[in-house]
């Protein structure tokens, strides 16, 4: 019978499955991610009954935000966690022991303003009052490197007037409500959400179609699943178990998205409308695109974030997943 925990680490969203027999399992993995389009994958695992196994326990918790997440992941709470592939890797660069060893998600960030700002370009936003998530996020790497300083050529610090560290939830009501701000840098589901609730949103700025531009169709990754080392050493068969699980997920969602669509809605607590119309900037996949990975994470160097890039042979860890494939 079914017995699925989420435990209670600081900072956590708590659920629990149906209760059961309890029995002696031989091998636990501990998985913690965000209630978000781009890490829900095990959610939907968990929906599906792929997280049910008579020899393997598998607990999955639900973090507030990426530091809690990656808070259990250093105290050792967690083995697995879902994460953005720039916070991964900073926090690789502090003496995390840590590899990658699948990817999750691309794509999905976006620069909206309003139809009445008079913003038409992005360097139309030289002076404006632009809302920002926290700094070394994936979304903030996107803006500040690809969007301001390659595409505009404009310096965020000087030539914009910032609002740092809002979070994604309260952005669309910044820009479309209260407007004390004239552009916002979100991320799915939020685009989303503001596209159907706000008539006069405007996307000022797409990444995902950027970068499908620029990079033969292909979408930029963002998020990974990131294993620590000690747990990798000590139940590599386990690993992979759980990278199977993580792969037959993926497919389901890619290869059933009606059914997928309702799941995400009902998981993320949204409207299927919305889930559809996210996706449209999101893409699902476990697989490791490492060059397309050091690009992204590039922009971190580029920022300051990273002192040096990863060694991709020291970060990444591809033989697990390969091995499944």
């Amino acid at each position: 019978m079914k017995w699925v925990i989420l435990t209670l680490l600081a900072g956590l969203i708590i659920s629990a499955g149906s209760a059961g027999a309890v029995y002696a399992k031989e091998a636990k993995i501990r998985i913690g991610a965000i209630k978000a389009i781009g890490t829900v994958v095990p959610f939907v695992a968990e929906r599906l009954g792929y997280l049910d196994d008579k020899e393997i326990e598998i607990q999955v918790a639900t973090f507030m935000d990426g530091p809690t997440v990656m808070q259990a992941f250093t105290t050792g709470n967690i083995d697995v966690a879902y994460l953005g592939v720039a916070p991964s890797a900073i926090w690789w660069s502090k003496g995390m022991d840590l590899k990658v060893v699948a990817s999750t998600n691309s794509g999905g960030h976006v620069l909206l303003t309003r139809a009445d700002t008079g913003i038409k370009t992005l360097k139309d936003l030289k002076g404006r009052h632009v809302a920002v998530p926290s700094t070394g996020s994936v979304t903030d790497t996107v803006f500040r490197a690809l969007m301001m300083k390659q595409v505009a050529h404009l310096d965020p610090e000087r030539d914009l007037k910032l609002f740092p560290g809002m979070a994604g939830s309260d952005m669309p009501t910044a820009l479309m409500v209260t407007r004390e701000v004239e552009a916002i840098v979100t991320w799915e589901p939020f685009i989303a959400q503001a596209e159907e609730k706000y008539p006069d949103v405007r996307i000022l700025f797409d990444t995902t179609a950027y970068w499908r531009e620029h990079h033969n169709g292909e979408n930029y990754p963002v998020n990974v699943v990131v294993a620590r080392g000690a747990f990798i050493r000590q139940n590599e068969k386990l690993l992979k178990q759980f990278l199977a699980i993580h792969k037959k997920t993926v497919d389901f969602i890619n290869n059933r998205p009606a059914q997928a669509n309702k799941i995400m809605a009902d998981e993320l607590n949204l409207t299927t409308s919305v889930v559809v119309r996210a996706r449209t900037r999101t893409d699902f996949t476990y697989k490791l695109d490492i060059p397309a990975m050091m690009t992204v994470l590039g922009f971190s160097k580029d920022l300051g974030y990273l002192k040096e890039l990863p060694d991709p042979d020291k970060f990444f860890a591809p033989s697990y997943l390969n091995s499944i494939l």
